[in-house]
Order: structure tokens, then C-alpha cells, then sequence
């Protein structure tokens, strides 16, 4: 996919039989504003012959927030970080990989953002940030 969009992806789609639809799910990363842009699909089929078609479709975009890859908690006793390899104390924030069970301290996981051993990216919760009002009396 080509035009005002790009896909980040090439796809590969087994072959439809006659008068059958496939849907392809693929994240497109968007040159444009909302409203309509164009796009060109391009492929090629078993003959070995590539096709394109363009398409005008409607863009409207949505935040998206990343599910978290790893739990955050308090380690309750010494670990060893696998970024550093200096060690988690007990009390200290600790972020262990969901995919591996790689252990980082805090910072390291915030600084490096894919863990050392499986490739997942470090995708932390968000932190609730508490607003505080500041009154001053004169």
C-alpha cells in the first residue's frame, strides 16, 4: 500500500477462490490530515503479472495506547538486571519482561525500551500522575 498511506508491512495472501473475499488486516502509517486520501494497492497474482489499484478512502484516526509488555512491582528480593547485571534490591522498582521474565531496574528498562533477551519492546504502564494545586496566601 502506497499513496497518502504506507503500510509497514508487506503481506502474503494464499490464494482466493473465485467469488470469495479475504480481509487483510495491516497498520498503515498515514501521510496525511483526516478526511479522504488516496491510496494504490499493489500485487501480483499467480499468473506472475503485478496489478495496482487506486482507492479514495476515508481517514479518521484514533489514540492508541500500547497494552503493556511488562509488570511493574517492588522486588522482593535481589535480582539481577539483565541490561546492567547490577543488582534489583529488595524495595527497589523492578520491571520483569511478560514474554521472557527478564528482569530491569526502572531505568534501564525506560532507557533501553526492548528487552536484551527476547526483543519485546518494553512497553511500561502508564504511570497515574496526581495533579497538585499550589495555593499561595499572601
Amino acid at each position: 500500500i502506497t499513496g497518502a498511506g504506507t503500510s509497514t508491512e508487506s503481506m502474503s495472501v494464499p490464494s482466493i477462490p473465485p467469488g470469495e473475499e479475504a480481509h487483510l488486516k495491516t497498520h498503515v502509517v498515514a501521510q496525511a490530515e483526516e478526511g479522504e486520501m488516496v491510496i494504490t494497492v499493489k500485487y501480483s497474482r499467480i499468473d506472475g503479472l503485478e496489478y495496482s489499484h487506486e482507492h479514495r478512502v476515508s481517514v479518521s484516526f484514533k489514540e492508541v495506547k500500547p497494552e503493556p509488555t511488562v509488570e511493574v512491582k517492588k522486588a522482593e528480593h535481589k535480582e539481577k538486571c539483565a541490561l546492567c547485571r547490577g543488582p534489583i534490591m529488595p524495595g527497589m522498582d523492578m520491571v520483569i519482561c511478560k514474554n521472557c521474565g527478564a528482569t530491569y531496574h526502572m531505568p534501564c528498562a525506560k532507557r533501553f525500551k526492548k528487552c536484551i533477551k527476547c526483543k519485546t519492546p518494553l512497553v511500561i504502564p502508564e504511570e497515574k500522575k496526581v495533579a497538585k494545586k499550589i495555593v499561595f496566601k499572601v
